[in-house]
């Protein structure tokens, strides 16, 4: 019935780490993901739905996950820009 980490909590955080590593530059003041990521979790609790290490697992699968999908990205990127430029040689 209850789920060990929280899926709201893994979701909510790998897409904040996701958008802030990708925009941080680009846009200012998007730490504010963070702090939807963190009320989105807490509402878990507040329903009684997840205990609060359910919530703290669940945020560290999701910044684990939104970090390495953004390090496969740029790794993905830089291999088709490699690629180009072996063309163009």
């Amino acid at each position: 019935m209850f789920g060990f980490a929280s899926s709201h909590a893994a979701n909510t955080f790998a897409l904040a780490i996701y958008l802030w590593l990708t925009f941080k530059r680009r846009v200012p003041g998007f730490g504010w993901m963070f702090l939807w990521a963190a009320i989105v979790s807490y509402t878990r609790l507040y329903l009684g739905v997840h205990y609060p290490a359910d919530l703290i697992v669940g945020a560290m699968v999701g910044i684990i996950a939104g970090w390495f999908s953004w390090w496969l990205v740029i790794k993905i990127k830089m291999t088709a820009i490699r690629k180009v430029e072996e063309m163009d040689e």
